[in-house]
């Protein structure tokens, strides 16, 4: 099994550009197993959140617009591991 591991960095971009030269997802692995906001980006089989949710939940509240914030919400409802 071929799995990718693809955060908000460089490596999504290599992603994005190796997937659309092979006509997708299922041309170049198996699984896609993203890091923190990654899984409301792409479409991932896997979300690893890095962070303390504490302290993201408290970052979210200073800023209740913000990436964390939204972030913080949809990791809440997302239905896989």
């Amino acid at each position: 099994m071929h799995v990718t591991i693809v955060g908000l960095g460089p490596s999504m971009n290599m992603f994005v550009e190796l997937t659309k030269r092979l006509g997708g997802i299922n041309g170049y692995c198996d699984e896609v197993w993203g890091i923190n906001a990654v899984g409301n980006v792409l479409v991932c089989d896997r979300i690893f959140q890095m962070d303390d949710m504490n302290i993201q939940e408290a970052r979210a509240k200073l800023n209740p617009n913000g990436n964390i914030a939204t972030m913080c919400r949809w990791l809440k409802d997302h239905p896989g591991p």
